[in-house]
């Protein structure tokens, strides 16, 4: 089955109005487009992530981690070095930073919704540290004749 062709079987399970009683959201198809840049320098990569203007996210250093809507926050003294991130830049553009054999690596995802790569769906995942907080991502799932949908990738949209 395609993607177009799964998102339109999910769509009709949702006609009786019992989708949601189940726990399921919508699926569509989508593309995905991925630009990587590789840093060195932990500076750099911190210059990266503040020149995309981020506007929601979550960020670990080696001695804390942190969530933000709004502004990036500044790092602080003595939380070490920045390991991941995760950060939404707008409605359609996403950063995903991790620090990885010794090597800062940051990706660019930039969702097309007119693309039918994939078939996609939305998941909600309870921030740590708060109680009524959630990280929302968006996952892409490719459609493998051998083992069916298989998630590729799961992207930070939002927190609400």
């Amino acid at each position: 089955m395609k993607p177009c062709e799964l998102a339109a079987a999910f769509a009709r399970l949702g006609e009786d109005g019992k989708v949601t009683n189940w726990g399921l959201g919508t699926a569509a198809t989508a593309g995905l487009d991925t630009k990587r840049r590789v840093f060195d320098d932990p500076d750099a990569a911190w210059g990266a992530l503040v020149g995309a203007c981020p506007r929601a996210g979550w960020l670990q250093w080696q001695s804390r981690q942190t969530h933000f809507t709004g502004n990036l926050p500044e790092p602080e003294a003595g939380s070490g070095a920045l390991l991941a991130a995760e950060a939404v830049v707008s409605e359609a553009e996403s950063l995903r930073l991790d620090f990885l054999d010794g090597q800062w690596r940051l990706i660019h995802y930039l969702h097309d919704p007119k693309g039918v790569e994939y078939l996609c769906d939305e998941t909600r995942h309870l921030l740590h540290g708060t109680h009524d907080r959630h990280l929302l991502y968006r996952r892409y799932w490719r459609i493998d004749g051998d083992q069916g949908a298989v998630q590729t990738f799961a992207v930070l949209i939002g927190i609400d």
